[in-house]
């Protein structure tokens, strides 16, 4: 509720998307990171996200069996799509930045890294832009070298 009432004052930029996902609603930051693309707003989209991404996730109850993060992204994507709907790299990259920003995430994350290589490879090749894909490719090497440091 509090994530909620927060979300409601910020009403605009990357506060409201930080709400908004501290209060799990991953389409509607989806759509909004989206818009960004969409009109042409690369400069700086890569912090708006790690800043969204660093938004507190509710954690598992005391003493519950914790997913691995891979099968902790895919369910807030089952959680935020409609059955049947296909699931879009760019959902799946929010999910997975959500959860390795978050300092608690286990140490099972190699899987989550991988995929975050391919979904910030698969978003660089939707841009037409070659300096934009580039910078889209770096963050995916990046991800790609965190994997090998991780189970």
């Amino acid at each position: 509720k509090v994530f909620s009432w927060l979300r409601g004052h910020c009403k605009q930029g990357t506060g409201e998307l930080y709400y908004a996902l501290a209060d799990g609603d991953l389409a509607f930051v989806t759509g909004r990171m989206r818009d960004r693309l969409a009109r042409d707003e690369l400069a700086g989209w890569p912090e708006v996200l790690d800043e969204v991404a660093s938004a507190p996730r509710r954690q598992p109850a005391e003493g519950a069996e914790v997913p691995a993060p891979i099968d902790q992204m895919r369910a807030l994507l089952r959680a935020s799509t409609t059955p049947g709907q296909p699931i879009e790299p760019l959902s799946r990259l929010i999910a997975s930045m959500w959860i390795v920003h978050d300092p608690l995430t286990d140490s099972r994350r190699a899987t989550l890294h991988r995929q975050l290589h391919d979904d910030w490879r698969d978003i660089a090749k939707s841009l037409p832009d070659d300096d934009d894909r580039d910078l889209l490719r770096g963050r995916a090497t990046d991800h790609s070298g965190k994997a090998r440091l991780w189970k």
